[in-house]
């Protein structure tokens, strides 16, 4: 089931590869340059359970709200906390640690996070954590749209994100 949900992983860098004239690790970018505060919106869900076009589930059922802060210690580092539900009867609170790289592209930002939440259900209190890749597109100063693939939690995640600051 995982290796069926990396499979989105490999066109989103080949297409930021291609439009990307370089990529940059060291520098930050511009669509998140240091102190920049985002709030987003994970509001849509693609869910893989099987191979092939039977097992794709969509949902727009389990929001997640996150506040992330661009650190501003001369390397893209970013800290964040997410609040949200993680399935019908559990709640999660969390920290987003990331990184951001800059790919020369103004108006997109591609970032590396590992979340780490505590969701707390009737039963237990369960720590979820795992790797992540997001990129956020800008379509205003203020308002952009994301995607992040969290494979361990929820798989592909859609986001409104306001620029804050």
């Amino acid at each position: 089931m995982a290796a069926n949900r990396r499979v989105f992983a490999i066109p989103l860098l080949l297409f930021l590869a291609a439009g990307a004239g370089a990529i940059d690790f060291w520098q930050y970018p511009e669509a998140a340059d240091k102190g920049s505060i985002f709030a987003s919106c994970f509001a849509a869900a693609l869910e893989i359970s099987s191979p092939g076009l039977d097992g794709l589930d969509f949902s727009f059922s389990r929001p997640e709200l996150c506040v992330d802060y661009v650190l501003p210690i001369g390397l893209p580092f970013a800290l964040g906390l997410s609040l949200g539900p993680f399935e019908d009867s559990s709640f999660g609170v969390g920290i987003r640690p990331a990184y951001y790289a800059n790919l020369d592209l103004d108006w997109l930002g591609l970032y590396f996070s590992y979340p780490v939440s505590i969701v707390f259900s009737e039963e237990a209190w369960i720590v979820k954590h795992g790797f992540g890749l997001g990129v956020r597109a800008r379509i205003k100063d203020f308002f952009s749209l994301g995607a992040e693939i969290r494979p361990q939690f929820a798989g592909l995640l859609f986001a409104a994100s306001f620029k804050l600051n």
